[in-house]
């Protein structure tokens, strides 16, 4: 059996296509957030939104700086809200860290800014000390200055995954045995049993006369 170079390529596009396959509303979207404060300190964590659109799990953490502690805000313990390009957390009511997006967090993809500014109603902050920081209507608040969201791939995207890359695997392990098995010891290669019309089998070229003339 002859393996050629377009079915290796397919079989690459097809591994390289499910690794990278951006999620859809029909499955839940987990999403890796790593961020920078414009008065120092860095936010990380992650959350995931089901595929109805809510916010079902997530934890992030910011680090001092700019005159806050630092705190890890936590699903099971905030107050909590999400829209389609937004997420709050909001543990005891006095303080909210609310994150805005440039593109929709119910549909995966390898990069999803943050949305940066000190203008409502898009900025990205964090805000404590007060009942009203859900609107910045009072406490302290630090703004986002840099930052995205990475999608995270279900195991089941993963798992199809590996079966495009063992598929790959197979089809470059076949063609090394056929390119050891055309360059044996003693035998003419390809090209020139091409040129002459070389036939091992009988012993002569397709001519008839044999290699040595006779």
């Amino acid at each position: 059996m002859k393996l050629s170079w377009p079915l290796t390529i397919v079989a690459a596009s097809t591994a390289l296509g499910l690794a990278s396959a951006p999620a859809t509303a029909s499955a839940d979207t987990t999403w890796l957030v790593n961020a920078t404060f414009t008065g120092g300190g860095d936010l990380t964590g992650s959350f995931t939104i089901d595929q109805d659109g809510y916010l079902t799990a997530g934890s992030l953490t910011t680090t001092s700086g700019g005159g806050f502690p630092g705190y890890t805000y936590n699903f099971a313990d905030s107050y909590f809200s999400n829209g389609d390009y937004y997420v709050d957390f909001q543990p005891g009511y006095q303080g909210d860290l609310h994150l805005a997006f440039a593109d929709s967090l119910l549909v995966g993809s390898q990069y999803n800014p943050i949305v940066i500014g000190n203008l409502l109603p898009n900025a990205s902050y964090e805000c404590q000390g007060s009942f009203s920081c859900y609107d910045l209507g009072g406490g302290d608040t630090r703004f986002i200055g840099s930052g995205s969201a990475v999608y995270v791939p279900e195991p089941a995207t993963w798992a199809l995954a590996l079966v495009g890359f063992a598929g790959l695997g197979a089809v470059l392990r076949g063609r090394r045995r056929l390119t050891l098995a055309g360059s044996a010891p003693g035998l003419p290669s390809r090209s020139a049993r091409r040129r002459e019309g070389w036939c091992g089998r009988s012993g002569s070229n397709r001519h008839g006369v044999s290699p040595n003339g006779f």
